[in-house]
């Protein structure tokens, strides 16, 4: 993954918007294919990357590095399917941000990653709306608010990946949640890393270990300073859009309990 200077400085709370919209988006359009967003820091950790993986054996497909300017784009899964690509090189595998620029349609982006990989061709009509892709749209819509603000809103998952998945950990905020607790230490990595990169941590400020709102992506549950609410399913299904859940969490970090 590249670490060349970018010549056209982005903030990282508008790249990790545009990573995470494009990464929800593949998500979405493939509900069948076990995919989940995670957090990961290749290269010995120095590298603060949103991914994208396969479960259940957490396999790296992609990964937008938020510190620097690249796309890193793994083997593909299937045939690649040719016509939709970046760059000069067909087989270049890194994307920068200020190459194509960030008014890029993020669908688009997201069908040449598609196409890259080798996923199935898209259906016609919009793809069934699951709770997973559910709960990444309203952190995504969260992430978009508060792109450019100055009220930064840290985003961390509860899977620690501090160089490549085998050796990382859970956090210590998921410990008591109902996918990690009661969890034998002696349990494979890769059972703990899809346990806990369900939980996404939201907090005001670098302090992770006691996170302001914490989302299951798995089943939209939500915890406020360690207090259930209503999920975001049982909140979408009394009729709340995802822009409205979406103020709800973020009220929720300042606010508290």
């Amino acid at each position: 993954m590249t670490s060349d200077p970018d010549p056209f400085p982005i903030c990282t709370g508008l790249k990790r918007a545009v990573a995470w919209h494009t990464l929800a988006c593949i998500c979405r359009q493939t509900p069948d294919l076990g995919l989940r967003i995670v957090e990961t820091h290749p290269g010995g950790g120095q590298y603060d990357c949103l991914s994208l993986a396969l479960m259940p054996d957490c396999a790296t497909l992609c990964s937008f590095n938020l510190g620097g300017t690249s796309l890193l784009i793994g083997q593909p899964v299937g045939r690649r399917r040719p016509g939709r690509t970046w760059g000069d090189d067909p087989d270049a595998t890194v994307w920068r941000y200020n190459q194509h620029g960030l008014g890029r349609d993020r669908d688009e982006l997201a069908r040449d990653i598609e196409a890259w990989l080798g996923f199935p061709e898209r259906s016609e009509g919009e793809p069934r709306r699951t709770p997973t892709t559910l709960a990444y749209a309203v952190i995504g819509e969260l992430l978009d608010r508060v792109a450019l603000g100055t009220k930064k809103v840290e985003l961390r998952s509860g899977w620690r990946d501090s160089s490549g998945m085998e050796g990382s950990r859970e956090r210590t905020w998921t410990q008591q949640l109902p996918a990690l607790a009661g969890m034998e230490p002696g349990v494979e990595w890769q059972v703990r890393c899809e346990a806990a990169s369900r939980y996404w941590s939201l907090t005001r400020g670098a302090d992770q270990h006691d996170p302001a709102v914490v989302v299951d992506a798995l089943t939209t549950e939500v915890w406020v300073h360690g207090a259930p609410r209503a999920s975001l399913l049982e909140r979408y299904k009394r009729g709340d859009g995802v822009r409205a859940m979406a103020w709800v969490l973020e009220r929720s970090l300042d606010v508290g309990a």
